[in-house]
Formats: structure tokens, sequence, C-alpha cells
């Protein structure tokens, strides 16, 4: 299949200069004969689901019903009348009467656009626009076929056997990574009009780069290389987050989305996000918020986790969109650093994929030749040419975390702790220069839970449970620490999953809070980015806050360390180990919104929550001594709940 390269640069939208196409969209599977209502922008899953062919896929156990849909071709389309004047208020000084530009500003992936019929351009990248020209005046039907990305892709690995590019044939398709799954994500290969459809008369002028007055410093001492970012020549400590798409069906997502969890993030005392590789570029409205908030970010190429194709179509391809994307984000202040990707270049090394190709020399050199020259060549001076203004790193990170240079250069993702089961001590001695990646898991809300998960199926370790929990060994992982940190492993086993959850939740809090304590007291540390901060689905994972946008115990660790003036205190003891007696304390309404806690015993992790629906405390899984008096300031919804009886309590002395 030949797929034909459209090099077009475009500016943000400008409703001035646009007019959107956004209604009277039919979509059917290619060759089938029945038209169904179709959303643009949207995705073909959301679409079946709106019509009823497919159930919601985060629902229960329907994600493994999916495949099928990803396997297919499909058809959208609508009737079109192309303007025939520019509308008042656009200002055009040199409009073309005779043609009028159709913009795509996301076709998710590959695509054959016709007109009446006659095939116009092919799109085969999720992350540019695409324009084709269209007869002033001219009546017709505008037809897209969405050909089937992973068939594309699995088709391309098949074709250059016995060549097998580590680590999985999406590596050939310019499309979002996640959505052929990872260990927190469903697979659901998406395709679809993602992004708004407009016509434009004329392009706006690009805007110019805005310097964020912040510097990222790798200058080397007398530890290593530092990793730090200073703005006025005073260095600023990041406390954060690794941010991923916060959602498998990316149209779904509005401005108020993003306005929830940012300033969810706000309220943290964050001060960072890292936008992960293997997502998307974010939404406008994500930029524009992050800086409003003053959020910086940590922006990544759109690369993760596998080895890239060397051939010349697919580099020009990238180097289009890393020079679209520089042009539309370049604007906004809040982004303070471009990264190439994640975690290539460590897993080429010590993943056991340049070991791979002992065998074929020929064909592994090729490889990293092509990795060089897109990462460590070409981008820093597309970076350099187009915006100027920010530093750019090839990789993060660039040492693996069994390496022991890993803690005195650059920045680490940790993961010993997790994946090599380490205990959180274990940043006493190996917290880097500045972590970018490192996390405990734990379940998604109860409510959240719920809300996905069959009633038939609540019970510890369902299939359902199982197929929300995306890491091969997560859940004996959970346990393995659980027994480590909060009780033996023979109990968890006869816990219900709302207690289950409520443990796991106090894990990542314990955990979280530790690390965060030996960060911060490193003297070489100038970063901690928590992986992750968001959920694409309601899935047990690393998140702080989970699908329904509820922060969990971490947020609340979080929110204590990055907002405190001191740095968090480290109890090297172990919650299994403490004298817990029973929990006595008392609740009662005190002044206006504010909840009174008198603890008659020493309690621990003390968590409120919502009997019959969710509710948020300012302060959660907190401890408190014998004789302590507590006052929070709550919502009215709170308080509402508190005086309907609906404000219920568990404690960590429960478990004891």
């Amino acid at each position: 299949m030949r797929w034909i390269l459209l090099f077009l640069i475009f500016p943000t939208i400008s409703h001035a200069q646009t007019q959107f196409v956004s209604s009277n969209w039919l979509f059917r599977a290619w060759g089938t004969e029945r038209w169904f209502p179709a959303q643009v922008p949207g995705t073909v899953h959301t679409d079946l689901m709106a019509q009823g062919t497919i159930r919601d896929p985060f629902y229960g156990e329907h994600e493994k019903e999916m495949a099928w849909v990803a396997d297919l071709d499909w058809e959208y389309q609508t009737q079109l009348r192309v303007p025939n004047t520019k509308p008042a208020g656009i200002k055009a000084k040199k409009y073309n009467r005779n043609t009028v530009s159709l913009v795509f500003e996301g076709i998710d992936t590959y695509a054959a656009i016709y007109w009446k019929g006659k095939e116009l351009l092919r799109t085969n990248n999720m992350f540019r626009r695409w324009q084709i020209e269209l007869p002033a005046g001219d009546t017709g039907t505008l037809s897209i076929r969405l050909y089937a990305a992973k068939r594309i892709t699995d088709s391309i690995a098949t074709v250059m056997k016995p060549l097998v590019i580590p680590d999985h044939p999406r590596v050939y398709a310019r499309k979002a990574p996640y959505h052929f799954g990872w260990d927190w994500g469903p697979t659901l290969v998406t395709s679809g009009i993602w992004k708004s459809v407009y016509w434009q008369w004329n392009p706006m002028p690009a805007r110019p780069s805005q310097d964020p007055g912040i510097q990222l410093i790798q200058e080397k001492d007398a530890v290593g290389e530092p990793f730090y970012f200073q703005k006025d020549g005073q260095k600023i400590y990041m406390k954060g987050a690794n941010w991923i798409p916060a959602d498998v069906f990316l149209p779904r997502l509005k401005r108020a989305d993003y306005e929830r969890l940012l300033q969810t993030a706000k309220e943290a005392g964050v001060n960072m996000l890292r936008v992960w590789g293997g997502g998307v570029y974010e939404s406008d409205d994500f930029y524009q918020l992050c800086d409003a908030y003053g959020i910086y970010v940590w922006q990544d190429f759109m690369f993760a986790g596998g080895m890239i194709p060397t051939d010349t179509a697919f580099f020009n391809n990238v180097k289009q969109e890393v020079i679209e994307q520089i042009e539309r984000l370049r604007s906004y202040r809040c982004i303070v650093l471009w990264c190439g990707n994640n975690e290539i270049d460590e897993a080429w090394h010590n993943w056991g994929w340049k070991q791979s190709f002992q065998k074929d020399t020929i064909a592994g050199k090729a490889l990293w030749q092509a990795y060089t020259k897109l990462f460590r060549d070409s981008i820093p001076k597309w970076v350099q040419e187009y915006d100027g203004k920010r530093s750019y790193i090839s990789s993060s990170p660039q040492l693996g975390w069994g390496r022991k240079e890993s803690i005195t250069q650059g920045d680490s993702h940790y993961w010993g702790l997790w994946w090599g089961l380490e205990p959180v001590s274990v940043f006493s001695k190996k917290t880097g220069r500045f972590v970018s990646e490192y996390g405990m898991q734990a379940m998604p809300d109860w409510h959240t839970s719920q809300a996905w998960i069959p009633a038939d199926q609540q019970w510890l370790f369902s299939p359902a449970l199982r197929m929300h929990q995306k890491h091969p060994t997560g859940y004996q992982t959970l346990q393995y620490y659980l027994n480590m940190y909060f009780m033996d492993s023979a109990k968890i086993a006869g816990l219900n999953p709302e207690n289950y959850t409520y443990l796991t939740q106090c894990l990542q809090h314990y955990i979280l809070e530790q690390s965060i304590g030996y960060h911060m007291r490193t003297p070489h540390n100038a970063g901690t980015l928590v992986w992750q901060w968001n959920d694409c689905w309601p899935v047990c994972s690393w998140s702080l806050t989970d699908y329904e946008r509820r922060p969990k115990a971490g947020w609340y660790a979080l929110k204590k360390a990055y907002t405190s003036k001191e740095i968090p205190a480290l109890d090297t003891s172990k919650p299994r180990d403490w004298v817990c007696p029973p929990a006595q304390f008392e609740v009662t309404a005190g002044q206006t919104n504010e909840l009174v806690i008198e603890a008659r015993s020493n309690i621990y992790y003390l968590f409120g929550y919502g009997k019959e629906g969710y509710i948020k405390l300012p302060e959660n899984y907190f401890h408190m001594r014998a004789g302590e008096t507590k006052r929070l300031t709550v919502s009215t919804e709170v308080m509402q709940a508190f005086r309907a009886g609906n404000l219920k309590w568990m404690t960590y002395n429960q478990f004891r």
C-alpha cells in the first residue's frame, strides 16, 4: 500500500480564520451498506457504542470482545457545500476565490480521503495536520476510508522478517503507542477523525517561541552529571508527576477534564508534569491551563519503548510531525524541556535488545544508526531551528536503574522499587540526580471500581478485577509489598475488595511519603516525578488520581510533602510492626463546614469516605495520637453527608 506524504505546517487553530465541519457525519464498516450517525471529532469505538453495536469496553470483561473493531476498515462520510466566499470577519489578504482549504487537524491514523469518489490524499500520521483543496462553491460527498492500523503494522512486521524491530509492530505507526496496550492500559487500537475538521481561508502567522525563563543545567560536578532546572540563577526543586493521556478515547476529553486534573495537581503543590512519550502531544487546553496554573511541562516527543524503522519515508514523516508540534507548542511558557523519547536508549543497552542482534550485526547497526540520526542528530537541530529557547535531551533516562552511574548522572527512572522488589529504604542509597519515574500501585477508589466492575464480580481477584490490572505480576507484586509493610499474605486472601482497595492505597501513601522524604533529603537530588498522575481508564495502576479524577491515597501523600515548608519526616519502621489498639475517636460538627475529630487512641491511616457516593476530604489517610484534635474545613457536600450519616471511616487499626 502506498502512502503519499503531504508536507504542510500549520499554526494553532484560530476560530476567526476557520469554519468547523462537525455535523451530519455518517460512518459504516467498509464495504457494508448501512450507515450510522457519527461524531466528529470522535472514534470508531465511541460511535459503535453510541449506536449499540458494542458494549462499553471499560466495563467488566468487555475489552476482550473488541479485537474485531481494530481488524476492520471503516468509512466516514458527509455531504459538503464548499464555501463560495469567505465568511464575514475573515481578513484573508491573499484569499484564493477558486479553492478553499479543508484542514484535518488529526486523523487516526492511516486514511484515504475522497472527494466525489476521487482520491485526493492519504494520511499516515496521527500527530500531523492534513489539508486538501476543494473548488469554491462545489457540492459533493467527502469520504474518508480509515485503514486498520494494527493490520498495517502487523503486515509491515511480517514483510520485514527475519528482522524484528524491538519491541512491538506498533513502532511502524505514527500513532499513540499506548493504544496498542501498556501495563496500565487496555488494548484498544482506535481509529477515527480524532480532531477538528474545518475550512480555512488563509493560515495564521506562526506563533513565536516563548522564553520559559528556566534552564536545564547538566554541567559536570564532583558527584557526576547534575540534572536540575534554574530560573534567574536560582535552582528550582521540581515536585511533580508523569502525565499520560486521560482517556483511551481522546475526543471525549473536554477542557473541564483537563481543568479538574490540573486543579488537583495545583492543589497538591505540583510544579512539573512530564508529558510521557507513549501517549499524545496534548491538547491546547492542557498547555493553556498549565500556563495559567504555573505548572512546568517536560515534553516528550511521542516515542516510547521501541526502536524506530530505518527507512527514509518514516524519517521524513517524523520530521514533519516534530516541526508541526514544535511550532504549535513553542508559544506556551509552561514547556521547559523537550525530550526525544522514553526509555529507548536504556532499552537498547540494558533490556537485551542490542544483544539480540549479535548474529545480525548489520541490522543492529542500522537500527542504532537510525536511532542516533533521529534522536541525537536531527531532533536537536529541529528544536534549535524552530524553537531555540528550550533545552533538549535525547532520551529519558540515559542510564537504566540497574547501573550505578544512573544515580550520579542525569535523570533516573528508578524501578528497583516495584520491578526489583526492593524496599523503599533503597532510596537512602539510590536516589538519583533527578528521579523522573518511580511509584507504587494502588486500586482506584472503591466507588470507581463499583461503577465499572459487575456486582457479581465484586470479589477479590475476580476475572473482571484481573482484567483491570494490566501489569503481568501486578497483584502478586502488591501482595509482596503489602506483606512487607502491612500484613501477612495469608490474611490478604480473606479480604473483600473494598478492604483490599483501602490497604493498597495505604501502601501507596506510605511508599510515596517515604520515597519523597528520601529524595528531598539527598543533597544532589533536584526533582521527584512520581509515575503516574492519571489514568486512561478505570484500572489498578500507579496513578495518583483514578479514571474518575478522584485522588488516591498517594495524592494526599504528595500534597502533604509538596505543600509543606518542611522536608517530609522519615519513619523507617514498618506499619505492620506498629502497636495498633482498637481505634477510638469521635467526629462532631464544629463551626460552619467544619468537622472536629477527637482521638482517644492512636489511630493510623484514618480514611473518611462516602458510603453512598464519592466525597473528597481536604486531608485523608492521616494519623492521630491519643488526645489529639483535628479540625477539617470541608465542603457543604461533605457536611451534608456527615449529617445524613453517609460519612464513614476506616482505619488501619481494624486490620491488626
